[in-house]
This record gives structure tokens, sequence and C-alpha cells, in this order.
């Protein structure tokens, strides 16, 4: 009889399991086993070997790369060591291990996570087992921190390399250590540290290199570290050296030959020899480069790319701009597949299939500044055409590139790299468009400009779930505890510098680091802050016109690396552009009207006028007849003016002539994150929750005194909810805020600006004076998506740090990104009583159907002209409060209530139906 192949395999596994299990059980299962302390002793041996035996052939399986036939044995190995009453803690690490180095073979990333998190528990459960089996051990702390290398979760990876290096100096296992040193060094090296990188790597070299292929990586390695930390000298010996042992490996018929990386090593000899202005040199390695690729027949590949866009950059040095386009186009044809031109003025589609995105963009990008440069020689108007479409195509191809990274912080890493692109892409069009202004002109530079702004905004979060989850109290417990065992072993290591304690220390601060990002990770999967779908709308100048009214107007400024000034003005009916050269003078401005606003004026007046009105001079005036008949200003702010509220701005043409006298304003992160919120705004019920925690007492804890805070009688009146005091807690706020789409709190915040992550918002607090801080990482998870408008007045919810391409990154960024559709938050400190009176008129406009710019508007400008205003007469107590986001109203405009309107309505059909009956009845009687 025969059996088909997979039958019998199956048949096989069937009984070899079968036959498995019976030798097992009877071990784990005999009566009166546990009375006879030798019989288990000897069971356990037997146990013990035979658990050896199929661990042994597990590793016959990884090592053949039967990665199904792994999994399967693994499985049943696990199996029956759960059977056993003895816990066989080194077995079950071994298959952990295996199990999981053979999951990150396969992709199977949480596969891989849950056996290194097992055997992370196992280790920490039995302090023998790295006595044991060290190899083991740190070849589990070392495989673990590859994968997270290779997943760019370079802490964790740093952590683990680190724990590994560890064992390998307690336990004396030389042979191991070029290796964690060359996967510890990789790490580094991918966060960009490449001091510390380049001397792991040199640590290696005087370890001895190894005699093998890993030799050219390490010395290309050194290299490319070196070459980033502007060693070209020393960059191109290392670089050389990797060639020469390659060319050496290739002649002994050790490897076999790889003329890609052959491409890449001589790329980077020639990039070192232009960097140093050896531009002969540097196009010879190039071109053999080149040459190694197409002898072989290879007419496509990234370092192929790479080696004609460097000599492209040279030639251009040179000012050889026709030759360096060739060499562009010829880059271009070898890293897009179905695009084969020597023209320079034709470029591929973006949907033609490409071997690398970066290095498209990077060629891109150099061929339209290219083309600039030849039409400022020719001054070819059509070649001033190809330069903008060409930048506008490497921008297009920027953002689609962009929306595929799934980390925000890679995102705006992504973008922030690129941002000189950007500004080259900016101005150029700008150049193109004073030639003869269009609108299809403007259209393509807001589009430039709307592509470089709050790239993280322009992102919808999306909730998977209708419930949130909470994170557990008992993790925030932990979290803060092993934050303090952190704490205190760096500042016992300091304590220790020179002494031979330290490197005891060293290891419990590792074990502590790795506890600490496992209870982080832990915590990160009840936070869905970091779940965003990227909307597909692109920024267009006619939706952001759709949403402005007669009398609203939209600013963008944007300064620009040539040092200019970029003021874009959109209304309803017209647009302006207008390039504004900014001197040394102008910062000197702004930098000395801050810290003015900033300061209490308990001693002395406002002095800030000065600055006002030459500020207004730089940033309104130039545009001012544009703004006739315009009363609300939306403003999309860049660099250091995210620091300056416009409404301090003075015209000059009497004494304190603000712009809050002029004009209502909403500030912005972006036009697309305008549009979107403007879009997304819901019409349902309004429901205002208003927290106090602080409404009549001060409150003492971690060392802060927070003082009583005045809250305004209006808005507890129309509060649907108030909760002050003890209830006003953090969780209680948490529980309330589906409920209620208006949020006003009353309460103290504190604003890291070095770092926005330890910025927080203080409730009532808890009996353990534990759970009373929203952080910022908080307030980005909270279900905010409902949330028409959060008020939140205290010290600098609205100041942060800058970063360039985001805004602010403040605790109104945190609200905002969470999915609030508005934030009022202060600029600086926060006076209460300014705060209370402002707050209170703010809601009370609301109340009557005001938008929100003009609610706000109208609440400052009657506490500038009210007896407190004129009592607290300066700025610093009422500019510090912004509106960010959308600038709808959150009620219809009070009239008369809907059923007067009705009966009045029926009154006049009455009467009217009335009148008729007597005209024609009359007329009948006539008759």
């Amino acid at each position: 009889m025969k059996y088909r192949v997979n039958d019998f395999l199956c048949y096989t596994k069937a009984f070899y399991l079968a036959l498995i299990c019976s030798l097992i059980v009877p071990l784990s299962e005999t009566p009166g086993q546990s009375d006879n302390k030798s019989t288990l002793i000897q069971n356990n041996k037997k146990e013990q070997k035979f658990f050896e035996t199929l661990i042994d052939e597990l590793e016959k399986l990884y090592s053949s790369n039967d990665l199904p036939g792994a999994n399967t044995k693994g499985r049943i190995v696990l199996k029956l060591i759960e059977k056993s009453p003895s816990p066989h803690f080194v077995s079950k690490f071994k298959v952990y291990s295996f199990l999981a180095a053979n999951y990150v073979k396969q992709d199977r990333e949480d596969s891989a996570v849950f056996f290194f998190q097992r055997g992370n528990e196992l280790s920490g459960i039995s302090h023998e087992l790295t006595e044991k089996i060290p190899d083991y051990v740190c070849a589990h702390w070392g495989n673990q921190g590859v994968f997270y290398r290779d997943k760019a979760n370079f802490i964790q990876s740093v952590n683990c390399i680190n724990k590994a290096i560890q064992i390998v100096d307690q336990y004396r296992l030389k042979r191991y250590r070029p290796i964690l040193l060359n996967n510890l060094a990789n790490s580094y090296d991918l966060m960009g540290n490449s001091e510390k990188a380049l001397t792991l790597y040199k640590q290696i070299e005087r370890l001895g290199l190894p005699e093998d292929i890993q030799q050219v990586y390490i010395l290309s390695s050194m290299g490319w570290n070196s070459l980033r930390l502007k060693q070209n000298t020393s960059a191109a010996f290392y670089f050389k050296k990797s060639l020469k042992f390659y060319r050496k490996l290739l002649r002994k018929k050790a490897i076999s030959e790889d003329s890609e990386l052959e491409t890449r090593l001589l790329y980077h000899i020639g990039l070192c020899e232009s960097r140093t202005k050896s531009y002969q040199q540097s196009n010879l390695f190039l071109t053999n480069g080149i040459n190694a690729q197409l002898s072989k027949g290879l007419l496509k590949g990234r370092y192929l790319a790479l080696c004609y866009d460097r000599k492209a950059r040279n030639a251009g040095e040179n000012g050889q701009i026709s030759e360096a386009l060739s060499f562009i186009q010829q880059g271009l044809m070898a890293v897009v597949l179905n695009f084969d031109d020597l023209n320079p003025k034709k470029n591929p589609e973006l949907s033609q299939i490409n071997l690398g995105q970066q290095t498209l963009f990077q060629l891109l990008a150099f061929k339209g500044k290219l083309l600039f440069q030849l039409y400022e020689k020719t001054h070819n108007e059509e070649l001033l055409k190809s330069s903008v479409k060409t930048f506008q195509l490497a921008v297009m191809l920027a953002d689609n590139y962009r929306k595929e990274i799934d980390f925000q912080d890679d995102k705006v890493y992504f973008t922030q790299s690129n941002t000189t692109v950007f500004h080259e892409a900016i101005e150029v069009t700008y150049q193109w468009y004073i030639k003869s202004p269009s609108r299809e002109k403007a259209t393509i530079l807001f589009e430039l400009i709307e592509s470089n702004k709050a790239v993280s905004l322009n992102d919808f979060v999306e909730r998977y779930k209708t419930e949130e989850p909470k994170i557990p109290g008992d993790l925030l417990s932990n979290e803060k505890k092993e934050m303090a065992i952190n704490s205190g072993l760096r500042q016992m290591i300091l304590q220790n510098a020179g002494r031979e304690k330290p490197d005891s220390l060293k290891k419990l601060l590792t074990d502590s680091e790795l506890r600490l990002y496992q209870i982080k990770a832990t915590i990160s999967k009840h936070l869905p802050f970091n779940i965003y779908r990227n909307t597909e709308k692109t920024f267009l100048l006619k939706e952001l016109t759709a949403l402005l009214s007669k009398e609203t107007a939209y600013l963008s400024y944007t300064f620009t690396d040539s040092g200019n000034l970029l003021v874009m003005g959109l209304s309803s009916k017209s647009f302006i552009i207008r390039k504004i050269p900014v001197s040394k003078e102008f910062y000197d401005e702004v930098s000395g009207l801050i810290p003015k606003l900033h300061t209490n004026p308990i001693f002395q007046g406002y002095l800030g006028n000065k600055e006002g009105i030459r500020l207004y001079n730089y940033l309104i005036k130039p545009i001012e007849h544009f703004l006739a008949g315009i009363e609300r200003l939306i403003i999309c702010r860049d660099g250091a003016l995210n620091y300056l509220p416009f409404e301090v701005l003075e015209t000059g043409k009497k004494k304190d002539d603000y712009l809050v006298n002029h004009y209502a304003v909403t500030y912005v992160y972006s036009g697309l994150s305008y549009v979107l919120r403007h879009e997304n705004e819901t019409t349902s019920k309004n429901r205002l929750l208003t927290m106090v925690p602080f409404n009549h007492q001060r409150i003492t804890a971690e060392g802060d005194t927070l003082k009583a805070l005045r809250t305004s009688e209006q808005i507890k009146k129309m509060s649907h909810r108030w909760i002050s005091d003890k209830m006003a807690t953090k969780e209680a706020f948490i529980q309330n805020i589906k409920e209620n789409n208006l949020l006003n709190l009353v309460v103290h915040s504190d604003m890291d600006p070095s770092d926005p992550a330890n910025s927080y918002v203080y409730f009532y607090p808890d009996s353990k004076k534990e759970k009373w801080k929203l952080g910022f990482y908080e307030s980005l998870s909270l279900p905010l998506q409902n949330c028409k408008l959060l008020e939140i007045s205290s010290c600098n919810s609205a100041n942060g740090q800058f970063e360039a391409n985001e805004g602010l990154i403040s605790l109104t960024y945190a609200f905002t990104r969470a999915g609030c559709r508005s934030v009022v938050g202060a600029q600086w400190k926060a006076h209460d009583r300014s705060s209370a009176y402002i707050s209170g008129l703010f809601f009370e406009y609301l109340n009557k159907g005001f938008p929100k710019d003009i609610a706000l508007q109208k609440a400052k400008v009657d506490f500038i002209q009210s007896s407190v205003g004129l009592d607290l007469d300066h700025p610093f107590y009422w500019a510090n409060l912004i509106l960010t986001g959308s600038n709808q109203p959150i009620a219809d405009k009070v009239g008369l209530p809907v059923w007067l309107i009705v009966l009045i309505t029926l009154a006049l059909i009455s009467s009217a139906i009335l009148l008729r009956v007597r005209f024609f009845t009359g007329k009948a009687k006539s008759e």
C-alpha cells in the first residue's frame, strides 16, 4: 500500500507524539513516587536526559532551517515539560529561547515577543539558571537585543545586549564579546549615536576582527560612523580597508561575489573623497562602483543610483550643471523600474515602481535645485517651471512615504530631516509665482507649505473600541516604584565612581531598566494614542476658502532657510503672498517682547509697547490693505512666532491700540488640521463639565503647594456637571469626559519646557497622593473625539517646546491630538483673578451663540475696559489665553424662543386668513 508523502508524515508525527507521551506520563504519574525521594531524583534525571535528547533534535531542526518542524517540536517538548512534577527550568528556558529565535526568523513578531518574555520571567524566577547555562542565557538576551534593534526599538535593544555582555563578563565567555559589541554598536549606529558606535567598533578591532565577511561589515560600519562624525579621512581609510579585505576573501573563494556590496563600498569611498573636495578621485571610485554593477548586467539598484547622484553633486560643485542633470537622469533610471528617459525635463510618475523612495526623493530634490540653478543662468522660464514641478513631485513622494511610516516619532524625524528640501521647494515656487501670479501657482505654493506643517495633527485619531481601556493602577504604581529604584541606582553609581562597587550597581541598573521598559510596554498597550489613521485628504486652497466667511482671513507665516518670512493670506474673495526679509532686529524684537509679557507686573507697568508696534509693522502692516473688512483671523505660526500671541501687537495709532481691539484670533497648527477639525465638529447637545479641585483650599503634595483658585459664578450656573474639591479627582474627570462635550478645567498644571513629556495637570490628590496628576501621554490617550471645546487656563498649558513641523508640543497639543476640536490654554503663568473673569465672560458669550474666537475676543475686551482690567492694566493678565483649533460656535445665536416664533407665525397666518374672509364676505354683500 502506497501512502502520499504528506499523509505518511502526519501518521509518523502522530505515532511519535503518542510514543513520547506514553514514555513520559508514567514518569510523572506513577503512584507512590512522591513518598520515595530517591526514586523521584532518579526519575527527574531520566526526564532531564530525555528532554535534552528532544532539545538536541529541536536544535537540529532549527539549524537545518526547518522552521515549521522546529515550531511543532518545540511546542510538544513544552507540553511534556509542563506535565512533569519537577520544574525543569533549564530545559524549559532552552525551548523558550529556541522558539523565540525561530519565530524571529519567521517574522512572527507577537510569538517571538511572547517567548522572549517567558524566558525573561523564567530567568528572573530561577537565579541559578544563568550559572547552569550561561551560554544559553547570554544568547537569549543577545538575540532579543537584535530583535528589538531590527524593530527600531533601540532603548530596549541596548538594555538587552548590555544584559548579555554582563553575563559574558561574569562567566568569561570571551568568544561572544565581539559579536555582542558589534550588535550593540549597530544599535547605537541606528540611533544616530555615531560616537558611541565608533568607540564600540574600535573595541572589537582591539579584540581582533573576525577573518570572515563580518570583518567587511564591521570595517564599513566604522567608516560610516566616522563619516557621520565628519572624520572623512578616517572614514575613507576604513572603507578602503573593508574593500581590500572583501577582495581578499573573493580571491580565496571564501565568499561569493557580491557586486552590490562592492558598489556600496566604492560609493562610500567616493563620498569621502567628495567631502574633502577631491572630486577627481571621488569620480574615479564612483565610476568603478557603477561599473561593478553594469559589468554584471545589473542596470538597477539603490547604490548604483547613489553613485550617479554623487557624481551629479560633484559636477554641480564644479558648475557643470548640464552634466550633473545627465547623471541625475541616469540615477533616476537606476532606481525606477519603469523609467528610461535621459531628457532632464522628464520625471518618472509616482505610480511607477521604484527601488527606494528615500533615494528617489534625494535624486528629485537635487534635480529641482539644479534646474533652478540653470534657470538663474539662462533665465529660461521653462526651466523654472520644470524645477517647480520636480520639487512638487519630490514633496508628494515624501508625503506618500511619510504616510507609510507607522510610528509618529519616525514621521516627525523624517519630515525634520528633509526640511531643507521643503524650504528650497517653497523658495523656488515663490520665484515662479511672482513671475506671473495666479491662483493655480498660489495653490501649489500653499500645498508645499502645508506639507511641512503639523504632520502628526493632520492624522485622524481612530479608536477601534467603543470603550477606552483603563490603565490598571498597579501598573502605574509599579512604574513609579521602578523609576525611583532606577533614579536611586543612578545616583549611587555617580557617588561611587572610581570604586569596585559600580559594576554590581550597573548590573542592578540594567535589570531595573529592563523591568521599567517592560512595565512601560504593558502600559502602552492600554494607551491607544498611537493608533492613527492617515487621512488621504490633500490640502487644497479651495477647501479652506470654502470654510472662510466674508469677514474671516487665514494667515500663514513661514520662515525659510534663506532668511525670509513668507506671509500668505487667504479670504473668501482673494489671496495675497508677501516675502518679508527677516533681520536680526526682528528676532530681537520677538525675544525682547516675550519676557515682558510673561513677567508678572507687580511693581511696574507694561514695557512692551515699542516692540508690539514694531512687530505689527513687520507682521501685519504689509498686508493691511488685504485685511480691509476682515474681523476674524485664523493664524498659522512658525518658529519663534509660536510663543507670541498676535493680539498684543499694536497699530501705534493710539495708546494701547492692541490687535485684540480689531480682530478675533484663532491659532491653528496647519490649514489642513483646521479643515479636518472644522469638518468633523459635531452638532450634538451641549453639556458643560467643570472641574475645580482647588476651590477652597491650598494643597501640599510631593513638595508642591497648590493654592486655592478663583472660580466664576457664571460658569457654575451654566455647568451641567460641577465637580469640586475632594470629588474633583483625575479618575472623576476621566469617567465624565464622554458624557460632556464642553470641558472647563480650573486646575494647576506644570510644563517642563525641556521635555514636554514631563508636563502634568493636577487634580485633587487621592488618599495616597498618587493618582492626582494627568500626564502628557495620558492626555494623548483620552477619548476626546466628541469634545467641542476644552478650556484649561492653567499655567503654561499652551506653552512648550517648539518642534519643527509640529508647533509647540504642549498640553494643548496633547488634547488636540486626542481629538478636541478646540482648546483654550495659557501661554504663560495664569493669574486666577483675571482668568476667572475672562473665562466667565467667554462662556457667557458662547452660550449666546457667538463663535469661539469672537466670544474670547469680547471677553478680553470687556476685561480690559472693566474696573478689574483697569486695576490689572497689563497684557500679562489677558493675552496669555489663546484659542487653538476650530472657531465654530457651540450654540445657535440667541434670539426669540422657538415656541414664541411658532405662536407669532400662527397668529400672522390666522390674521391673514381672517382678513381674507372678511374681504370676500364684504365683497359678496356689496354685490
